[in-house]
């Protein structure tokens, strides 16, 4: 599908392979594509540091955050089915402005939220864009011979690495 929505863009552009911002950004599919990526497979977690003391009850215990303390926020709620059906399939649906506007923004932190989110999301996201629309127009990602069928990630990895490597042949179209 995304494919398709690629050539529709550039058959948009009158043939013309060099889509402007305007196309690029046009293109929700190619968008749900990448942040289902990150949902999934998420580059890094969400650290924070508390900037004042913060009471946390579970109606049975309390403990209180001390003012300072790094604080890693569970990415695992990006996986919780309440939020994303089938969670453990990729989906880009799961991104599609319907399914946007029923989820609301929270359930998704690919790059944080409120006034400590990145900095640089507009333009890594322009620049993935463009750089997936250039992959999928003049390449075919294929599975080859050590190509796995589910990664594992690797309980030591910080950023969340699969365990080995990632193997996949790519055949120009």
């Amino acid at each position: 599908r995304l494919y398709q929505d690629v050539l529709d863009a550039v058959d948009e552009n009158e043939g013309n392979q060099y889509v402007d911002y305007n196309q690029i950004q046009e293109m929700w599919y190619l968008e749900a594509c990448i942040m289902e990526s990150l949902r999934m497979y998420p580059i890094t977690p969400l650290e924070r540091s508390t900037v004042k003391p913060y009471k946390i009850s579970t109606g049975t215990s309390e403990f209180i955050v001390p003012k300072g303390m790094l604080v890693q926020v569970p990415i695992s709620f990006m996986k919780d089915p309440k939020y994303f059906k089938n969670p453990n399939t990729f989906d880009p649906e799961n991104f599609s402005p319907e399914n946007k506007s029923i989820r609301g923004p929270y359930p998704f932190i690919g790059f944080g939220h409120g006034p400590r989110n990145c900095i640089g999301m507009r333009f890594a996201l322009l620049n993935l864009k463009i750089a997936m629309f250039r992959l999928v127009l003049n390449y075919k990602i294929i599975p080859c011979s050590k190509t796995v069928d589910e990664l594992i990630m690797d309980p030591k990895s910080i950023t969340g690495a699969p365990i080995g490597e990632i193997w996949v042949s790519v055949e120009q179209r």
